[in-house]
C-alpha cells in the first residue's frame, strides 16, 4: 500500500504526585528538574510523528504541598509544578488530553492555568477549555499528509462542581456522537480519548465496551482510555479501527500497594492512508512501561524505563526482586493488552 504513513505513541495517565516531586526538587532552590523522570521513554516519544497521553494533574502554581484531600469528598486532589510541562515538551510530548477526574481540583483558575502552561510549551490539549469558543472547536492536527482529529471526554470530576459546563467534556453518548460525526467529516483519523473504567481493575465493564463499539461504529478510527490506572485489553475489530481499555499509568507511584499500578504501556501505532484517502492501521506494538523508585535509579529520582529495554541491562537492573517483578508485569501487561503483535484481522475481539 503506497501513500501517507503516521506513527502514534499513546500512553495513558500521567500521575505526578508526592514523592514524585518531592525528588525532583533541586537542591536549595525553588526549582524542579523532571527530566530525569522520563529520559529513558523519551526517545520512544520523540520518534513518534504524533505522541498522545492523559494529563492527570493541574499546573495551578506554586504551593507548599502539591496534594490535600477535599474535606467533603476525601478524594485527592493534585497540583504539580510548571516545570513538568517544561519536561514534557522536552521529552517529545506533543497532545495531553485534560478531560479527567482531576481537572478540576484547583477550581476553574487551576484549570484556565493548566491550559495557558500547556499552551506556553506549545503542548497541544483537548478536553477542557478556558472559553466557550475553544470548547466548540475541535482539536486537529496534521502530520505526513493525515488530518487527525482527537476528542476527549470523562467520566466525572470527583464531584467537584464545573461552574461553566462547557468548561469539561463529559462521558454523554449523544453529544460525543454529535461531536463525532463532526470531526468525521473533516479529517482522515478521528481520535476518542475516555477516562472512564474501574480503578485498578484489568477488566472493562460492559459500559465500558458499549461505549468503545458505539464510537467506533460511528467513525472513530482509534479509541483510547485511561482512568484504571492499570493496563485492560486491547480491540481491533478490523484494520480500520482500533481501541484500548486502558492504557495504565505512565506516570504515578504505587497506588494501594498494587505493584501493577507502576506497569503502563506505551503503544506505538501506525497508520497508513491510501492514495483514495482510506485509512488503516497497520501494525501496533506494545511497549510496557515500569516507573523506578529513587532507590533503585543512578539518578536519585524517579525513573518511568521501557522494561524490555531496561532488563537487557543487567548492569542497570541488579536487585533481584526488582528484575522478577518488572519480568511479570512485562508478561502481564502483554497477557493482558492480548495483542501478540498479530494482524488486525486476527487480533483480539471485545
Amino acid at each position: 500500500m503506497s501513500g501517507n504513513k503516521l506513527r502514534i505513541a499513546a500512553f495513558g495517565d500521567l500521575l505526578v504526585r508526592g514523592n514524585m516531586i518531592t525528588t525532583a526538587k533541586l537542591p536549595d532552590t525553588d526549582r524542579y528538574s523532571f527530566e530525569p523522570l522520563l529520559e529513558p521513554i523519551a526517545p520512544i516519544l520523540r520518534d513518534a510523528d504524533l505522541s498522545i497521553g492523559n494529563l492527570e494533574v493541574t499546573l495551578a502554581g506554586r504551593e507548599s504541598s502539591y496534594m490535600r484531600r477535599n474535606p467533603k469528598t476525601r478524594y485527592p486532589e493534585f497540583n504539580c509544578p510548571d516545570e513538568f510541562a517544561a519536561a514534557l515538551a522536552h521529552s517529545g510530548v506533543d497532545v495531553l488530553t485534560t478531560a479527567n477526574n482531576h481537572c478540576m481540583d484547583r477550581g476553574e483558575a487551576g484549570l484556565v492555568r493548566t491550559l495557558r502552561i500547556l499552551n506556553k510549551h506549545r503542548i497541544a490539549h483537548t478536553g477542557t477549555y478556558a472559553s466557550k469558543a475553544g470548547a466548540a472547536k475541535p482539536l486537529i492536527l496534521e502530520r505526513n499528509g493525515i488530518r487527525i482529529g482527537i476528542l476527549s471526554y470523562t467520566r466525572g470530576t470527583n464531584s467537584l462542581p464545573v461552574p461553566k459546563p462547557w468548561m469539561v467534556n463529559r462521558i454523554h453518548l449523544p453529544s460525543m456522537l454529535r461531536d463525532l460525526k463532526n470531526l468525521v467529516r473533516v479529517t482522515d483519523l478521528p481520535i476518542v480519548c475516555i477516562h472512564a473504567g474501574p480503578e485498578y481493575s484489568h477488566k472493562p465493564t460492559g459500559e465500558q465496551r458499549r461505549l468503545v463499539r458505539m464510537l467506533l461504529q460511528h467513525g472513530a478510527r482509534l479509541v483510547l482510555g485511561s482512568h484504571p490506572h492499570v493496563v485492560q485489553p486491547a480491540y481491533f475489530p478490523s484494520p480500520g479501527h482500533f481501541a484500548v481499555y486502558s492504557m495504565g499509568s505512565l506516570l504515578s507511584t504505587r497506588l494501594k500497594k498494587n505493584p501493577s499500578t507502576l506497569a503502563g504501556v506505551i503503544l506505538q501505532i501506525e497508520i497508513e492512508k491510501a492514495p483514495n484517502r482510506r485509512v488503516r492501521i497497520s501494525d501496533v506494538h506494545a511497549v510496557p512501561t515500569w516507573v523506578r523508585s529513587p532507590e533503585q535509579t543512578k539518578s536519585g529520582t524517579y525513573q518511568v524505563v521501557p522494561i524490555q529495554a531496561a532488563l537487557e541491562r543487567p548492569e542497570e537492573i541488579t536487585d533481584g526482586e526488582e528484575r522478577a517483578l518488572m519480568q511479570r508485569l512485562y508478561q502481564q501487561t502483554l497477557d493482558v493488552l492480548n495483542l501478540k503483535r498479530r494482524s488486525p484481522a486476527s487480533a483480539v475481539q471485545a
